[in-house]
């Protein structure tokens, strides 16, 4: 049994390594193609990486960076997007991501805001969703470590400065860890979407003859509501909604 358990942990292990070798050969194969100018064959190479299940934010960048030179401007911002989840606060995926989006034609107006409460948006989401986990992790760690230590060094409960430590770890770690919660909890239930055909009927509801309320434009961006096989239900910023055919849009 121990020798079964043995060849089997050694096979998982030599086929993760064979898939990241792999991975890695078509992300290089991929640059070098870029820089030859050839984008249909870079972006084969980098979606050859996606389908094997490996990914980071340089792979969507230079992937979005192909699509966006070879005119498709849906899937540029698509990858684009998905760089910018991964690598939040990155300035080139920014300025790629906006020059993208001043190709497209839908003009989608955001709802009125008070100025602080965009400065706060804006602070929530710049740190990277793994730096917060991080974050929240290390500080658990010194928290109980801390605690830890009222144990083996009792007249440590005495002294000013140990106690100011606990109090601030404690803070900065309910702080980090709330952010993080609330980070999570965006990722896990708001799911958003681009619009990648060039022009796209929005139904009042899932059927092909439904009546079409209004027409949405290659590299929109919606939030997703609800999905099925064939059916998107989106909403926009501006608070507009339908049903859209799943197929003429790619999910972030």
């Amino acid at each position: 049994m121990i020798q079964l358990f043995a060849l089997l942990f050694t096979f998982t292990s030599f086929s993760t390594t064979l898939l990241a070798d792999e991975a890695t050969t078509h992300f290089i194969q991929g640059n070098k193609a870029y820089e030859e100018g050839d984008f249909a064959g870079a972006i084969a190479h980098y979606e050859h990486v996606i389908q094997l299940k490996q990914e980071n934010w340089h792979l969507y960048y230079n992937l979005g960076n192909a699509y966006f030179r070879s005119n498709n401007v849906g899937r540029a911002i698509l990858n684009y997007e998905r760089a910018l989840q991964l690598q939040p606060d990155n300035e080139d995926i920014l300025f790629n991501l906006e020059l993208a989006q001043l190709q497209t034609s839908d003009s989608i107006a955001k709802p009125p805001k008070e100025y602080w409460l965009i400065l706060l948006e804006n602070w929530f989401n710049s740190p990277s969703f793994s730096f917060l986990l991080y974050a929240t992790l290390i500080l658990y760690a010194l928290f109980m470590l801390g605690w830890a230590l009222r144990y083996f060094l009792p007249n440590i409960i005495h002294m000013p400065i140990y106690r100011f430590a606990l109090v601030l770890t404690f803070i900065f770690l309910f702080f980090v860890g709330s952010v993080f919660s609330l980070r999570w909890y965006n990722k896990s239930t708001k799911h958003f979407g681009i619009v990648l055909e060039e022009e796209v009927k929005v139904a009042s509801s899932p059927a092909t003859d439904a009546i079409e309320v209004f027409i949405l434009h290659e590299g929109t961006k919606f939030q997703i509501q609800e999905r099925s096989a064939q059916w998107m239900r989106i909403r926009l910023r501006d608070g507009k909604s339908g049903w859209i055919q799943a197929d003429t849009a790619g999910e972030i």
